[in-house]
């Protein structure tokens, strides 16, 4: 265990001093026009990080499906101790499915606005 824990701050200190040689290199004036443009997103990087954020969207849609299907009955089924507690219950449910329905609803319609959609005529 230790040596994972030793091999994880190795790899998060590696990925520290590589960002910092990246900030230090754009932030170097001078030596000529050394002039990175690489460094800026054009619009197919930008349509390609859309379309993966709605790849990741629909994992997260299928995995929390999945999860509710499969440890469902364990939080959303009421195992109260007491009345009361039922009742709580009855409320984190109620906030789960309203907050979930605008999240389902918005969340795709604010993905599907950053991206280019070409329309054929």
């Amino acid at each position: 265990m230790t040596s994972l824990l030793v091999v994880i701050v190795l790899i998060l200190l590696a990925v520290a001093v590589w960002q910092i040689s990246k900030i230090h290199s754009l932030t170097q004036i001078g030596a000529g026009a050394r002039l990175n443009d690489s460094q800026v997103a054009n619009h197919k990087d930008n349509n390609i990080n859309g379309y993966l954020m709605f790849g990741f969207l629909v994992f997260i849609y299928v995995l929390s499906i999945y999860s509710l299907y499969k440890w469902g009955p364990l939080v959303l089924i009421s195992n109260s101790a007491s009345v009361h507690g039922e009742e709580i219950d009855f409320v984190e449910i109620a906030g789960i499915a309203y907050r979930g329905s605008f999240y389902a609803i918005l969340q795709p319609v604010e993905l599907l606005e950053g991206m280019d959609v070409e329309v054929v005529q």
